[in-house]
């Protein structure tokens, strides 16, 4: 080995920021309403999205008001800032994928005058997987891929590449609430 290079520095790390959700009330509760707006879901997907809703429903072009997942969001708002942070909903959707459904690989920051820079999903079900790829092909690890687990929160950088795969489990749903935030440190505490 050449002493030539030392060890170097790791450089620009990405955080991803992790919650849970206890199942009981809030996790059947936002799951209810979303069952009592599936026909609307399911319409405005048809109108709006390029799969077919057997396989693929989601709202993300005009969001249905999910009032319980809206209270849970208050209540991330209310944790990041007793940790000194502005947590700013900026919007959310619901997408309910079947076995073999697949949202390709995206990102959700547009712009850099873009206000949003991180994204969230809430897993409300225990099936499918999440895949992660990393914006920087020099870093030491390319992608990562995070499992759903029922009431697990995920947040990261909104410009993070990332899709979902088919789950291949034919009587089964997989549902999640994502969303986009602005998240900044409180200067002047």
């Amino acid at each position: 080995m050449s002493t030539f290079f030392d060890q170097g520095k790791e450089l620009f790390a990405t955080k991803m920021l992790y919650a849970r959700v206890d199942g009981g009330t809030v996790l059947k509760d936002i799951m209810s309403e979303i069952q009592d707006n599936r026909s609307e879901i399911e319409t405005l997907s048809r109108m709006f999205e390029h799969q077919d809703i057997k396989n693929y429903a989601t709202d993300f072009r005009f969001p249905v008001r999910i009032k319980a997942f809206e209270s849970l969001m208050e209540n991330i708002k209310v944790m990041f800032k007793e940790d000194g942070y502005n947590f700013d909903l900026k919007t959310y959707w619901t997408a309910i994928y079947n076995d073999t459904a697949i949202h390709n690989m995206h990102i959700h920051k547009f712009s850099v005058l873009d206000e949003i820079n991180y994204s969230g999903i809430l897993y409300l079900s225990d099936i499918g997987e999440t895949m992660f790829y990393s914006p920087n092909p020099t870093s030491q690890q390319l992608q990562y891929c995070e499992y759903s687990e029922a009431g697990k929160i995920i947040m990261f950088p909104s410009n993070i590449p990332h899709w979902v795969t088919q789950h291949k489990q034919s009587d089964c749903e997989r549902v999640v609430m994502s969303f986009n935030f602005s998240l900044y440190e409180v200067v002047n505490k």
